[in-house]
């Protein structure tokens, strides 16, 4: 039986773990998806998972390198860059409770036209440094071009021109 989730009797589905009922004998643990919704931490063993040449590949495998993004973050991020750039090009990125601050080096590195990002968040995590310094590292035209600001979204000077995008302001 899963020890964490499951109770000891056997049962048809469990809804946290996927265990179920084993026709053969008690209940026992089924092989894990892996899920673009967990909260763990990217670790360097999950590079493996990101063989490709995309992009999106590259990145995932940097930041399965840095262990400070949950996995989540991850594909949220993606996913609304992808869906900025598509229309928004070439202005200043401000990325409201950015935290890390991925989505706007992602916004850097879907368009270059983009002159800089800031990531603006009244609490930045201490490991945001290490996920710019991996990135920053992998693609050198990053480096110097997102600023963080540790300060609530009301008091940072906003211009007319800039892209405002969030991924996490509710």
């Amino acid at each position: 039986t899963c020890r964490r989730h499951c109770s000891r009797r056997p049962r048809l589905s469990t809804a946290r773990c996927g265990g179920g009922l084993d026709l053969d004998g008690p209940t026992r643990h089924r092989s894990r998806v892996f899920s673009h919704r967990s909260k763990n931490r990217l670790t360097d063993k999950d590079v493996a998972r990101f063989q490709g040449d995309s992009l999106f590949d590259r990145v995932a495998r940097e930041l399965c390198r840095a262990g400070v993004l949950p996995r989540k973050e991850l594909y949220e991020s993606w996913e609304t860059a992808r869906r900025a750039r598509r229309l928004f090009r070439g202005q200043r990125i401000v990325d409201v409770a950015g935290g890390h601050g991925l989505l706007a080096h992602l916004l850097l590195l879907l368009d270059d036209s983009s002159p800089s990002a800031a990531v603006v968040d009244p609490a930045i995590p201490p490991s945001s440094a290490a996920l710019q310094h991996v990135l920053v590292a992998r693609w050198p035209r990053l480096a110097g071009r997102v600023q963080q600001y540790a300060q609530p979204f009301e008091t940072f000077e906003i211009a007319a021109a800039d892209l405002i995008v969030s991924s996490h302001a509710c």
